[in-house]
């Protein structure tokens, strides 16, 4: 199977903002950059496109991870002092497993 050979390939600007919300204040997101056009008419459209969503869908990592991780810690928590007799070794789980969660997704 010829897998072909890419001919031409769109640079983005990746680095954005670790802190804001994602609606209100989204901060700097990734961005295609302008000088990707390759004579083709309609493309730069299409990248503004792009970047508008981008923007309107970006979302910084933090507050959000922090509450993300007091929500899922006091939701499991409650019920296992509830409903558990000897909850005492498992508390610490709902606090840590979440973390992990923010690892994979901004560790790559």
């Amino acid at each position: 199977m010829d897998m072909g050979n890419i001919v031409n390939s769109l640079k983005v600007d990746r680095s954005t903002a670790l802190c804001g919300l994602p609606w209100c204040a989204p901060g700097k997101q990734p961005v295609v950059l302008k000088e990707n056009s390759f004579g083709i008419s309609g493309l730069s459209d299409v990248l503004e496109k792009l970047d508008k969503i981008f923007r309107n869908t970006g979302c910084p990592p933090f507050p959000l991870c922090f509450l993300l991780t007091l929500v899922i810690g006091g939701l499991v928590t409650i019920p296992l002092v509830l409903l558990v007799d000897n909850f005492g070794p498992y508390v610490w789980m709902p606090w840590v497993f979440p973390q992990n969660i923010y690892y994979i997704l901004m560790g790559s």
